[in-house]
């Protein structure tokens, strides 16, 4: 395994357990609200932001799992490019659309000491939702990180693809990466080139 794979291997691993924690803190803001009976109905937009975490995390562990095996070929430079700058897109919409869900909450976002809360598990749950966020945007910016790198380390890679003449001297293989998956003949299994 060279040293981009461990990387992105790194980078992915990352990724993935900061979009854990991103689950993790969601869940746990919306089971403390209900065990204080404070009543916050999911919407759509906290649908669409948890299926993005789902959709990304699926992502996450995918790439992870083909850079531990060395499988840097998962999808063509330019399509693997592509994809991370739409997911990121639409992460970085729905995180902004979320933000301003929350911000226009009855109980505020970052938690002010001058705030009169009902009950100090309030406080407690303005914590939690101020996690969730702030772990929200962490991910938000890591991935964006992530993308600019997969992008600068395929450039190089992708300009091949699309200059089939290029300066560099063509690969040559040897007689064992051409018959590498050629049939082993044995004299058991030995083609006769004359037919009966």
């Amino acid at each position: 395994m060279n040293r981009r794979n461990v990387l992105f291997a790194f980078q992915f691993f990352g990724l993935m357990s900061l979009n854990l924690v991103c689950l993790g803190a969601f869940i746990a803001k919306y089971i403390y609200l209900r065990q204080l009976e404070f009543q916050i109905p999911l919407n759509k937009l906290e649908y669409a932001y948890l299926g993005l975490i789902m959709g990304t995390l699926l992502k996450d562990v995918t790439f992870t799992c083909a850079m531990l095996r060395g499988s840097m070929n998962v999808l063509h430079p330019r399509k693997q490019i592509i994809s991370h700058s739409l997911l990121l897109i639409a992460w970085m919409v729905i995180t902004g659309l979320y933000t301003k869900f929350e911000l226009n909450q009855k109980l505020p976002l970052m938690c002010p000491s001058n705030f009169d809360y009902e009950k100090k598990e309030f406080m407690t749950a303005c914590k939690f939702r101020r996690l969730s966020m702030i772990m929200m945007w962490l991910y938000a910016g890591a991935f964006g990180l992530s993308v600019l790198s997969v992008w600068i380390c395929f450039k190089n890679m992708s300009e091949d693809y699309d200059e089939p003449n290029s300066s560099s001297p063509p690969r040559t293989t040897t007689d064992e990466e051409k018959f590498q998956f050629a049939p082993k003949l044995s004299k058991n299994n030995f083609i006769s080139p004359i037919s009966s």
